[in-house]
């Protein structure tokens, strides 16, 4: 986990064998917290930075780690559950998505306020069945309700796709 403001990484955690979902600190000089507004807050004694907020949504496991889950400016507020589109992960597996860049988005709705949407970055139309067959492993307020294929993702100077 690394961060701009900090230049530098401050967190790492284990990705295999088993992978870890705790990020721990990587210098005793490091402190963690949570905002009220439930985002990263990090204190850094070396470099005097005290309560530095991120715009990561995070439960805190101690001052010394924590689990991420996700960008609160990409949360998915769906009849007044929150959902981050990193929840939908490891659960959208499917032939037809290997291999492709996709993200989970939140389309407005007068009823929900916002439901979830598969962006897809594809050449090719995907299976009819796609949608439901996503759908099985998913319930409630977290089915999708919609797959939108893009020829292309917009992209910043990096190639990281931008969000929403």
């Amino acid at each position: 986990y690394g961060m701009t403001e900090t230049l530098t990484q401050i967190a790492a955690r284990r990705l295999c064998p088993n992978p870890d979902l705790e990020f721990k600190r990587v210098d005793d000089s490091l402190e963690f917290g949570v905002s009220e507004s439930g985002t990263l807050s990090v204190t850094d004694h070396l470099l005097k930075l005290y309560h530095l907020e991120t715009k990561d949504a995070v439960a805190l496991s101690g001052p010394e780690a924590f689990v991420w889950k996700g960008r609160i400016d990409q949360v998915i507020n769906s009849g007044g559950i929150k959902w981050y589109p990193e929840d939908w992960k490891t659960e959208l597996v499917h032939p037809w998505l290997e291999g492709k860049h996709w993200q989970v988005v939140g389309q407005n709705d007068p009823s929900f306020g916002e439901v979830p949407v598969l962006l897809v970055e594809s050449k090719t139309t995907p299976p009819d069945s796609l949608l439901e067959e996503l759908n099985q492993g998913l319930t409630g307020a977290k089915k999708l309700k919609a797959i939108k294929v893009l020829k292309k993702f917009q992209r910043g100077a990096t190639g990281k796709i931008l969000g929403r």
